[in-house]
Formats: C-alpha cells, structure tokens, sequence
C-alpha cells in the first residue's frame, strides 16, 4: 500500500510542477493516467484491508436490540449477500480484464490490465475474506446451537 500511496504522490506532484511551473516547456500527459491507476489500486486496497477487518460501515440500530445468536445469523445472511455480490463482480471484472488484455494507456506504455486487474484482485480477496467470515460465524452458530 505505501508503494501506491509514494508513486501517486510522485505523479501528481509531477503533473503539477509540469503544468504549472513548467507548462510552456514540458507536459507530461502520462502522469494523469497513472494517477488514475493507482487511485483505483489505493480504492481497493483500502476496501480489502477494510473488508479484512470487518471494518466497513455498519449500520447497526436494528441488529443491536437482537440476541447475539440472531446478529450471528443476520452477520452470516449478510456474509451470504455479499459473496454473492462479490462472484457477480469477479464475473463481470475478469471479462473486463481480458477487453482490456490487448489495450495500453493512452499516454503511457502501460498495459491496461494494470488497472482492471485491481478491480480482479480486488473482489477475489474480498470474496476470500467474506466467505472466512461466513464460515466462522456457520461455525459460531452450530456450537450454539449444540450447546
């Protein structure tokens, strides 16, 4: 993540000393498109890193007033939800990936897999975490339900 976080750093502060401070001499156009790039890898980090540690928003008014065996159900019927948003995002993303297969950037020799394959990685990691997640907490739910 740092390794993103430097080189978007790197390339938005190139973009604007060339346009502003040297903007008569020199253009560097590929620097917008990198920046993009790596915001999109730096969106999905984040959302893995988030994802990992079940820290994404949480609206909890209704699940706070339930028994901790039925937020475990509620968690798990969630968990079910999004793995099953998450494999429809995979889908749809690796057929992004293999459009993108034979492209580069516009103003820069990198291919633009590079950038699709963020969204791939993305939710296939998401996925991985949620259905952890799911099997924990199915887990969680037989030992309760035995004891």
């Amino acid at each position: 993540m740092l390794v993103v976080v430097l080189g978007l750093i790197v390339s938005v502060l190139l973009q604007v000393m060339s346009r502003y401070a040297l903007g008569n001499y020199l253009s560097l156009a590929w620097t917008d498109e990198v920046a993009r790039g790596l915001v999109a890898w730096l969106t999905f980090i984040g959302a893995i890193l988030l994802d990992r540690d079940n820290e994404h928003i949480h609206v909890t008014v209704v699940t706070d007033l339930l028994s901790a065996r039925a937020r475990q159900t509620v968690g798990l019927l969630t968990d079910v939800m999004c793995l099953a948003f998450l494999a429809v995002v995979l889908v749809s993303s690796i057929g992004s990936l293999r459009a993108d297969a034979h492209s580069t950037m516009v103003s820069a020799p990198i291919p633009m897999t590079a950038v699709s394959g963020s969204l791939v990685i993305g939710a296939a990691l998401m996925f991985v975490h949620v259905a952890t997640r799911a099997v924990a907490r199915t887990v969680g739910l037989i030992r309760t339900e035995r004891a």
